[in-house]
């Protein structure tokens, strides 16, 4: 049960069919399944984030400027991104968002193949092309668990505090 603040006057008891409800989230077939795919990932959270907040598009700019982004994810350095004029930038946004999503579907893909279908084709393991690639995969993977997580753990804190709970069962709640 989780305590939230419904009006100024006291505290009401939220259900957890309330939270469902209101998120949408149910521990059904599927909860607590691995996602692989970048659209699912969006259409699970997009939910709880405030609207120029969304993954990925919204977070493109600020995920190409970070210190720690790879030109192999966005297609484009932060450096040549930084110094593009504005009216270049849209059109660069659009090429690094259609990269992430080519790189990560890469990943997610040969993951399925190599579980399911013993990594094709014709159900016999691939080679790899270029040396360090599954460091390079490793890596690229948890560059965007941490981003995720991160944006997630303040989004949530304000999606949270929008519903009505109050900083007590936040804070109880971990965010």
């Amino acid at each position: 049960m989780l305590r939230c603040y419904a009006s100024s006057t006291g505290a009401t008891t939220v259900s957890a069919a309330r939270v469902q409800a209101i998120t949408g989230l149910s521990r059904g077939p599927g909860f607590g399944s691995n996602v692989l795919s970048l659209s699912t990932i969006q259409t699970l959270f997009n939910r709880f984030l405030r609207d120029g907040r969304k993954f990925f598009g919204d977070l493109l700019d600020a995920w190409i400027l970070r210190p720690d982004s790879r030109k192999r994810l966005f297609g484009i350095t932060r450096t040549a991104y930084n110094v593009l004029p504005p009216a270049d930038k849209d059109g660069a946004r659009r090429q690094a968002r259609r990269q992430m999503q080519e790189r990560y579907g890469e990943i997610f893909q040969r993951r399925h193949d190599c579980i399911h279908n013993c990594d094709r084709p014709k159900v016999s393991p691939q080679l790899l092309k270029l040396g360090g690639t599954v460091i390079k995969v490793i890596e690229d993977v948890e560059w965007l668990v941490q981003r995720c997580d991160e944006h997630i753990t303040v989004e949530f804190r304000e999606f949270l505090r929008g519903i009505g709970c109050s900083g007590a069962t936040i804070a109880q709640a971990g965010y």
